[in-house]
Order: structure tokens, then sequence, then C-alpha cells
């Protein structure tokens, strides 16, 4: 079993934030312009 180097936590870290925070940031505009 391989275990986690920090490169690879933060390349998922970075995956998680790409996906995740453009969803946030939309759905925040969504609410702020209705």
């Amino acid at each position: 079993m391989k275990t986690k180097t920090s490169e690879d936590i933060r390349r998922e870290l970075a995956i998680i934030l790409g996906t995740c925070l453009p969803h946030i940031f939309k759905g925040n505009r969504h609410e702020l312009t209705q």
C-alpha cells in the first residue's frame, strides 16, 4: 500500500478546490442577483 506524499495531497486538494470553488462562487452570485 502506497502512502500519500505531500505532492499527492496537494494535487488532490487542487482538484477539489478547482471543482468546488467555482460552484460555490456561482451559487453565491445567483443568490445575490435574485
